[in-house]
């Protein structure tokens, strides 16, 4: 039992010191140890063993073994489940712990789901341990609410979201009252993620105070000069960028993004970009560097600084690349995520053509990503078609572009069998493939992509015009004009063009100062496109 212990202990020293290996390897003899004690005597020894289990669990995580991690997180899970239904009053704090942990290896090999009811039956039992004794247990719970709202953000549950964060908020206040040296960071915590739920449910403009006074509680926290709340200080200056774009205040984002970068820079270990191990503390700081540079390239877009914007994004993609080749499961969403945004940069500053390649390469890792785990990422890959789309509105390779569009459209018709949110997508890759046939001069599968794209359209507009009319009149003044510049289908392109007409007054109606200039526009090209063709 001693040994065992002591090469617990040991592992967890070596862990600190950055020397995974040896930690691992005593963590495993400790392991082995601690199984042949429990078997012999459960009562008493397997608390050891649950123990030892959640520090290996950690400690394969960190090194990116993570079914290792989810299998001895399982088996301690298990060993606490057990020892709480025995005791509840001794073993159920453990067991909520031990929850906690398996919601992050979870998370780690794509079972969102399974983590969510991981989540939930922590701050569960939680709530029953505070209501045995809230002075104790009150603020644990906090923790685990705010550990539940991360997985219902991360499912775009916003509500339940926003109120796991409201009701930890609440309790936190009430103990920062009391005891605010113990609890305001975790307060702080609290603000800045009520605060990003907000600005991704579209309510930047109510997190504002919030995410301000987390800045200043953290800023504050972080003049003792703890790398920790150093670190925690420029997450909520990066919150405060990203929602100061978001309201108007591009200035102030610029300010409060560059001082994130500077600051996770300052913390930044080794560059995962080299060659050899990375530390796990180095690979969660570049990680944030990464994160840092790219939400300062957004605001620098907001700002209309876009060689700037692109530098930024640049050096975010250059950090990914070596964090993805450092450890592809965890950063290749994030490196295909950046791969879009530096899509969009190239694209504004005119390198066409390095958009176009460099946002297909996000669809590609989408795409694959998107066969072994389609709950996780049939959305980021409709969006990467999204991006794609995007940069392909300017002149490419004809070829490219329509292969491009029609792997989109094959994509987004699989994706729209199961889902129809992804619909309108749908349309906006078939409306792009039609323009690239049409530049190729394919007029027969040009007309059958029409079609397709128009029926499609009109089919989302009757169930839903407020939403989806304007996205119709568009696409259908697109094919008329399409149409009519190549002297094809004439007869049909006027009627399209009319139908266009039609939902553009309707579209006026409801939005004068949205749609007026359009209308107005599509009525006088296609009243000179119809004379011109001399179609009746």
């Amino acid at each position: 039992m001693v040994l065992a212990i002591a090469l617990h202990n040991q592992s967890l020293a070596l862990a600190g010191g950055d020397q995974a290996g040896a930690a691992l390897k005593a963590i495993e003899t400790a392991l082995a140890l601690w199984a042949r004690l429990a078997a012999a005597r459960p009562a008493t020894w397997e608390p050891g063993h649950a123990t030892a289990l959640n520090a290996a669990a950690q400690l394969w995580a960190d090194t990116g073994e993570r079914q290792r991690a989810l299998d001895a997180c399982q088996a301690s899970v298990a060993i606490y489940r057990r020892m709480a239904n025995a005791n509840p009053a001794a073993h159920q704090p453990a067991l909520a712990g031990a929850l906690a942990n398996l919601v992050r290896d979870l998370v780690a090999v794509g079972r969102d789901t399974e983590a969510l009811d991981a989540g939930r039956e922590a701050v569960e039992l939680r709530r029953v341990l505070a209501a045995r004794d809230g002075l104790a247990h009150k603020p644990a719970l906090a923790t685990a609410l705010l550990n539940l709202s991360s997985r219902l953000g991360h499912l775009h549950r916003w509500d339940d979201a926003l109120d796991a964060d409201r009701e930890a908020m609440a309790i936190l206040e009430q103990f920062c009252a009391t005891e605010a040296d113990s609890h305001e960071a975790e307060l702080a915590r609290a603000l800045t993620k009520l605060s990003e739920h907000l600005r991704r449910a579209g309510r930047s403009a109510e997190a504002v105070q919030h995410i301000s006074r987390a800045t200043e509680i953290r800023r504050r926290l972080a003049a003792s000069g703890n790398s920790g709340r150093r670190a925690a200080l420029a997450h909520s200056l990066e919150q405060l960028a990203c929602i100061y774009a978001d309201t108007g205040r591009v200035d102030e984002g610029v300010v409060a993004a560059t001082e994130a970068v500077e600051g996770f820079r300052a913390l930044a270990g080794a560059d995962p970009s080299t060659r050899g191990p990375v530390p796990s503390d180095a690979i969660r700081q570049s990680s944030d560097l990464a994160s840092a540079c790219m939400s300062l390239s957004r605001c620098l877009t907001a700002a209309h600084r876009p060689a700037q914007a692109l530098h930024a994004c640049e050096q975010s993609v250059h950090l990914l690349l070596g964090l993805a080749r450092t450890d592809p499961p965890r950063f290749e969403p994030s490196l295909a995520d950046a791969f879009g945004n530096l899509a969009g940069a190239l694209h504004t500053v005119g390198r066409h053509g390095e958009a176009a390649g460099t946002a297909q390469n996000a669809v590609l890792i989408f795409r694959r990503l998107a066969a072994g785990n389609p709950a996780r990422y049939n959305r980021k890959l409709a969006m990467a078609h999204r991006h794609l789309a995007a940069v392909l509105s300017e002149p490419v390779n004809l070829h490219h572009m329509a292969s491009a569009c029609a792997e989109a459209v094959k994509d987004l018709r699989r994706l729209n069998e199961t889902d129809a949110a992804f619909a309108p997508d749908l349309v906006t890759a078939l409306g792009k493939l039609g323009v690239a046939l049409a530049g190729a001069e394919s007029w027969p599968e040009v007309l059958e992509t029409a079609d397709e794209a128009v029926t499609l359209s009109r089919q989302l507009a009757a169930a839903d015009p407020v939403v989806h009319e304007p996205q119709t009149a568009r696409l259908l003044y697109a094919v008329a004009r399409m149409l009519f510049g190549g002297g094809v289908a004439t007869a049909w392109a006027a009627k399209v063009a009319h139908e266009s007409l039609v939902v553009y007054q309707r579209l006026v109606e409801r939005d004068r100062v949205t749609f007026e200039a359009e209308h107005r526009e599509a009525t006088a090209v296609v009243s000179r496109l119809v004379k011109d063709r001399d179609v009746p």
